[in-house]
């Protein structure tokens, strides 16, 4: 009786990891279009619910590199061959396009051995849990594995009960099955996010009259697809799942980025004094300095799943400081006198897509906060009378400014930007003991690309460009009394110019 009960136990604990093994295994090509890769993760997340094994699309180009098998021509003899490689009971393929502002992604089926029709999912967001929702339960349905998937349920939309069609040419009545799954479907009002519908590819549910409330909770009427539709991989029937253009996500249209690396800046002070001036300013130049960069932009609303012109609204950020910079003077050689030379600037942005692809292009707008310092930290190392003759600054004030994106090809981009500092102060430079009170203008300009090289990450090449324009008054004792003489005007105007770029790597989301 003992080794009746410890064959047993040993029998129920063999076979308990061998039928959780039991899953039927799905293989995910990689989808074609998806250039970040954030949708084929999505539909490999609805997939890996506990009812699927799922074999990932790395896998799946490991085993068509081992066959030699074309992506891009996969025939049912192949797709078996795959299958078989993989010991996947099902093979599913998708690729990706546009309709409007939303994306549409088509699924084509492999089942056991032979092609099934597949569907397709209109919606806004990858990250939305109605897409995942509605997505898993019409793979589980296309797959024969999930009986309630065409049942209504009350978080998603998107799969209601089938409903009865005539067929072609004859008054009999049968279920509607299979790949048409015409469903009845309750809407929202305009302006509800997650909204999910099934439909045909002609959209023939929509109403012919009244307002967009009197036909909520009727049945959306589609044609029974013909026998030459038998054939597989067209896509008949459909997921509707809310969007906007604001979905796209890569390098340019990603809800949240941070960008780390180096710069390097050279900097150009210069005075514009009046001829024969023997104790004129000499200026400042200092040839590019490495300096280390972090800088980012998070979109809220995008980030938690939104969609439409709201979604558009960030923070952006941005923190350069040189690593090392010291300055000499002729009048003490061998001491050295460090600088504090940095920049940082923070503030709303608002990013606007042309198009939800991920070649369209954007522009971001921002009115940011910040400073730009070049301060000497000791100034007190000379021996007096002697002294450095280069003036602290310290640019702070708001900066209205933009930047264009330009995609070349999915995985770059272009991009330029500008702006003009409205000064609210400017540093020691305008203290009555330096250059005294000025009109202050100021512009800045960069361009530059970002080269996205994997999922979430992409590299940043940029040249930037920034200059401080002054046109002193007259009431500083560096701007009118280097001669002696304080009745008269010795220096007019200077021209602070910052001239660099950087290199940075980013995380994107």
């Amino acid at each position: 009786m003992t080794r009746l009960i410890a064959v047993s136990i040993v029998c129920f604990v063999v076979a308990l990891p061998a039928g959780a093994m039991a899953r039927p295994r799905v293989a995910l090509a990689p989808l074609d279009g998806d250039s970040s890769g954030d949708i084929t993760d999505a539909v490999s997340d609805a997939l890996d619910a506990g009812e699927l094994a799922v074999v990932g699309p790395k896998q799946f180009t490991r085993a068509l590199d081992k066959l030699g098998l074309d992506a891009g021509d996969l025939s049912d003899k192949s797709l078996k061959k795959l299958a078989t490689e993989l010991e996947a009971d099902a093979v599913v393929q998708g690729s990706l396009s546009m309709k409007g502002g939303n994306h549409v992604l088509h699924i084509k089926l492999f089942v056991h051995g032979k092609k099934a029709k597949g569907f397709r999912v209109e919606f806004g967001s990858a990250r939305s849990a109605k897409f995942k929702h509605a997505l898993h339960d019409k793979l589980l349905a296309k797959l024969g594995l999930d009986k309630k998937a065409a049942e209504p349920d009350d978080d998603a939309d998107a799969d209601a009960k089938p409903v009865k069609r005539k067929k072609h040419g004859g008054d009999q009545e049968t279920d509607a099955g299979g790949d048409d799954d015409a469903k009845p479907v309750k809407k929202k009002k305009h302006g509800g996010d997650d909204d999910a519908a099934a439909g045909g590819d002609d959209d023939s549910g929509k109403k012919t009259g009244g307002d967009d409330d009197a036909s909520d909770d009727r049945p959306i009427k589609k044609k029974v697809a013909s026998a030459d539709d038998d054939s597989g991989g067209d896509v008949h029937a459909s997921v509707v799942v809310g969007g906007g253009a604001s979905a796209v996500r890569g390098a340019n249209g990603a809800a949240a980025r941070v960008d780390a690396g180096m710069s390097a800046v050279e900097r150009k002070l210069s005075f514009t004094s009046k001829p024969g001036l023997m104790n004129a300013p000499p200026g400042y130049t200092n040839k590019p300095v490495p300096g280390a960069r972090v800088a980012g932009s998070i979109y809220p609303l995008e980030l938690a799943g939104r969609t439409g012109i709201a979604s558009g609204l960030g923070i952006d950020f941005l923190y350069d400081k040189t690593l090392f910079l010291n300055l000499h003077n002729d009048v003490q050689p061998g001491t050295s006198f460090p600088a504090n030379a940095y920049h940082y600037e923070v503030g709303p942005r608002f990013r606007y897509l042309f198009g939800a692809s991920p070649t369209s292009m954007s522009l971001s707008v921002s009115v940011d906060y910040g400073h730009r310092a070049f301060i000497i930290t000791n100034r007190s190392a000379l021996t007096p009378p002697a002294m450095i003759d280069v003036p602290d600054v310290d640019y702070r004030g708001f900066t209205p400014s933009f930047e264009l994106r330009v995609p070349l090809i999915p995985s770059i981009a272009m991009f330029v930007g500008g702006g003009a500092l409205l000064a609210t102060g400017t540093g020691a430079i305008q203290s009555t003991a330096q250059y005294g009170r000025a009109k202050v203008t100021e512009g800045e300009a960069d361009i530059g690309f970002d080269i996205v090289f994997a999922r979430r990450f992409a590299l940043r090449l940029s040249g930037e460009f920034a200059q401080v324009g002054f046109a002193f008054t007259g009431n500083g004792a560096q701007s009118n009394d280097r001669d002696g003489d304080p009745s008269t005007p010795d220096v007019g105007g200077a021209t602070d110019r910052y001239i660099g770029g950087a290199a940075t790597l980013a995380v994107m989301y």
